[in-house]
């Protein structure tokens, strides 16, 4: 039983929070909820003020503010872009087996890693970043890597030759494969590489 009005305000926050990261919600949908819940306290602040009595109110707004949480969560999570997630592959070029990872958000922003170790150059990795655009719930998917960083000294005399590749081979319109909600392949340089959502 929430017995304090910092306990309420706190439950309330933390509610907000799970939701939030349960259906990737993007900063700015994070800090409407959140302004939300704010006239919410405001109006259990009013009302305590004129009886003196805050919790049968307070009960009220959390019990309306749990029924707008399931229907966000039946119809705002159910339509999310199967693409947002992370998703991991393996690729194998020359011999050497690279590990790839995929983060795409829900507020269109994407990273790309990949890592490996080769011969006569040692472990390296790869990280890009930049946005992409998905269309249809991933049925076609459009990135747009900006930047390309290199963590090996020896790649680093190489690193705009790596950028033009990465940019070359990721900034179109790329068609997945779905396979299921968890697994697609990509056409990657004449081969189809198996994306698996990380869970």
């Amino acid at each position: 039983m929430l017995s304090t009005w910092v306990e309420f305000e706190t439950f309330t926050n933390r509610l907000i929070g799970d939701f939030a990261k349960k259906c990737s919600w993007s900063s700015c949908e994070v800090y409407s909820a959140t302004h939300l819940a704010g006239d919410a306290f405001g109006l259990v602040q009013a009302r305590r003020s004129t009886d003196g009595d805050w919790y049968p109110m307070a009960m009220r707004i959390l019990v309306r503010a749990a029924v707008l949480a399931v229907v966000a969560l039946s119809f705002g999570c159910a339509a999310k872009d199967k693409i947002v997630g992370i998703w991991n592959a393996e690729i194998e070029q020359m011999g050497v087996k690279q590990i790839m990872t995929m983060n795409m958000s829900a507020d269109k922003k994407m990273e790309m890693t990949i890592e490996a170790t080769a011969p006569q150059i040692g472990a390296f990795k790869m990280t890009a970043n930049g946005t992409y655009v998905s269309k249809e719930n991933g049925k076609t998917i459009t990135p747009t890597i900006e930047t390309v960083a290199v963590d090996n000294k020896q790649l680093e005399s190489m690193k705009d030759m790596i950028t033009k590749g990465v940019k070359d081979q990721f900034n179109k319109e790329l068609t997945p494969n779905w396979k299921s909600d968890d697994e697609f392949t990509l056409d990657m340089q004449g081969a189809a590489v198996t994306f698996k959502r990380k869970k």
